[in-house]
């Protein structure tokens, strides 16, 4: 079994433009390893691009969604949502249904994943006001005593925590004269608290409400911003004082984007 899926494919072209006719066209492996696949620049001007590019990666934080839905075919929007982040550099994508269909869970593995990464995103349709059985399994096998917490776990500490969760309900429904009597973060505080104990930081959830009856038009727009959220993380361009204080992540990202010139890639 391929523990390490990745989220791009194996030779995605990145390309660097320049002066005119000049063109610089780099090859990223799984292994984030990158070779030059062709160039027509001068020596001094390659040096400068390839400068500009390590330092640009260099830089990047890099993010694990860690994804759990037990009937991904039928899915109306995690399934978009998915899509939208799966080309993403430095974003890797682990889908644990497809992993581990029979739940056993390579904690070694997992664990060295975790260590990789800086931040790590919980993506998956809000079940009975908690996450799917096999994420919840994941929790229970792999943030081990002595490594994610105790005395002499810190093997996470600094690390930050998102939750993605899809609702069928509508917004409405969460609060506490809702039909759900408790808002999402109030509902969210067992992760929260996980996240807590193991030094990491726990960000305000990223939440898409009413899937239900939600047009593909309004998936679409989610699916875009949860991209635009991914991005902002990786690339350090959030204002985390803000972000700790917004009730939804999805619906208040424009109030806590900082603004920069890079580009989306």
């Amino acid at each position: 079994r391929n523990k390490y899926k990745s989220n791009r494919e194996a030779k995605r072209p990145h390309s660097i433009n320049g002066l005119p006719n000049c063109r610089l066209v780099l090859c990223q492996s799984q292994s984030d390893n990158v070779s030059i696949v062709k160039h027509d620049l001068s020596p001094i001007f390659l040096i400068c691009c390839l400068s500009e590019f390590s330092l640009h990666f260099q830089f990047m934080t890099k993010i694990l969604i860690l994804f759990a839905h037990p009937a991904l075919q039928r899915s109306r929007v995690n399934r978009v949502m998915v899509d939208s982040i799966r080309d993403l550099q430095n974003v890797t994508f682990h889908d644990l249904y497809e992993e581990y269909a029979e739940f056993d869970i390579d904690v070694a593995a997992e664990q060295t994943l975790l260590g990789e990464h800086g931040v790590v995103v919980f993506q998956h349709p809000f079940f009975w006001y908690s996450t799917p059985s096999v994420l919840k399994e994941w929790l229970d096998l792999v943030l081990t005593h002595g490594w994610a917490y105790g005395t002499s776990g810190t093997a996470l500490h600094g690390k930050k925590l998102i939750s993605a969760i899809t609702t069928g309900g509508r917004e409405s429904a969460y609060h506490r004269n809702g039909y759900n009597r408790f808002t999402i973060r109030q509902l969210l505080a067992p992760i929260e608290q996980t996240a807590h104990l193991c030094g990491m930081e726990y960000l305000p959830p990223f939440s898409v409400h009413g899937t239900h009856q939600m047009e593909p038009i309004e998936i679409q727009q989610n699916a875009n911003r949860y991209r635009r959220l991914i991005t902002l993380i990786r690339d350090d361009r959030i204002d985390l004082g803000k972000a700790k204080k917004a009730h939804n992540l999805n619906t208040e990202l424009a109030s806590f984007e900082k603004k920069s010139r890079g580009a989306e890639s």
